[in-house]
């Protein structure tokens, strides 16, 4: 029988269609593959720059960003973030109406490049499929009394341990030191006493007791009540209040009733660890500017906050003659 042979012809449009239908499957599951820097570098700029006002899945002074992209194009996010006043001046529907719902609080501008703000929003899209996993292993674990309630006991818990840790330390060390002052003992005269002296240093035992009840071990647990009397005694001082009612006059008029109450900004905004630490802390003057880069640029207040970290409105640059706030 013969064999009907195929034309080389043939093979070669056969390899050249399969290898483009190769390329343009590679190529389409490629389509969505991001580079990790570009990633890397949105979220640097996403936690230096959006977190005071932002989140991705809850409204903080602005709205979460959990799907920004599919509320907005991102010719239009790249111009927002630039400059939202020049958005909202323009009198788009869509801006006026988020600037009106978030209480009239504007967004800083910001001058990033285009590359800059996409890496941003990239990141916004990778965390955005993170993040409720992370929150509810973090609800989870509230759920299961998780929370702050049994923190103090927590550390109650180990002071104790540490206080039991350096006590059996401190009689494994005097223990220690004891044999080594024997074996010293019996080395040094080994040459100079008799066999049945060298086996009564061998032979002698210690007396735990009497080395419980000594001057050293005592001492030692003396110190560590006193240490640990001290340490409780100077937290519970942290907790008296003695700053209450303490209202000296501030060099810039700020007004919590204003900026708390009126515009209601989170404590947490300003007092970035008022829900961590004893104390809220004062916040910084790059907290201020966060909305006042662009907000009543014109009072004599906001002025001096410029003139702290010399900062030029005009032509929105700081200078390096800075100096702190005496709050």
């Amino acid at each position: 029988m013969s064999k009907k042979l195929i034309p080389i012809r043939g093979f070669k449009r056969a390899a050249i269609f399969f290898l483009g239908i190769i390329l343009a499957t590679t190529a389409f599951s490629q389509e969505d593959v991001i580079d990790p820097a570009i990633i890397a570098s949105g979220e640097k700029l996403y936690n230096a720059n959006c977190t005071q006002c932002h989140a991705i899945n809850e409204v903080v002074i602005g709205p979460a960003l959990k799907g920004i992209e599919e509320r907005r194009e991102r010719p239009w996010l790249i111009s927002w973030i630039k400059n939202s006043q020049k958005v909202i001046e323009s009198g788009d529907e869509y801006a006026v109406a988020l600037y009106e719902k978030y209480k009239k609080v504007a967004m800083p501008a910001y001058p990033f490049t285009d590359a800059e703000i996409i890496s941003v929003l990239e990141y916004i899209d990778v965390a955005s499929k993170v993040v409720p996993q992370v929150a509810a292993v973090v609800a989870t674990g509230e759920k299961n009394g998780a929370g702050g309630s049994n923190e103090g006991m927590s550390n109650t818990f180990m002071y104790a341990i540490l206080i039991v840790f350096i006590f059996v330390l401190g009689l494994i060390l005097v223990v220690l030191g004891l044999i080594i002052s024997l074996l010293t003992k019996y080395i040094g005269t080994t040459n100079e006493v008799s066999r049945e002296d060298q086996e009564l240093i061998v032979d002698q035992e210690v007396d735990i007791f009497a080395f419980v009840k000594s001057n050293t071990v005592l001492g030692m647990i003396i110190f560590i009540f006193v240490a640990v009397g001290l340490k409780t005694g100077i937290d519970g001082l942290f907790t008296i209040g003695v700053q209450q009612g303490y209202m000296p006059t501030q060099p810039i008029a700020y007004s919590h009733e204003l900026h708390a109450g009126q515009y209601e900004i989170d404590c947490n905004y300003c007092h970035t660890g008022v829900r961590k630490s004893k104390s809220a802390n004062i916040p910084s003057a790059n907290i201020c500017m966060n909305c006042h880069v662009a907000i009543k640029t014109e009072s004599k207040e906001i002025q001096k906050i410029y003139a702290a970290i010399d900062y030029d409105p005009e032509t929105g640059e700081y200078g390096e003659d800075t100096k702190p706030i005496e709050w």
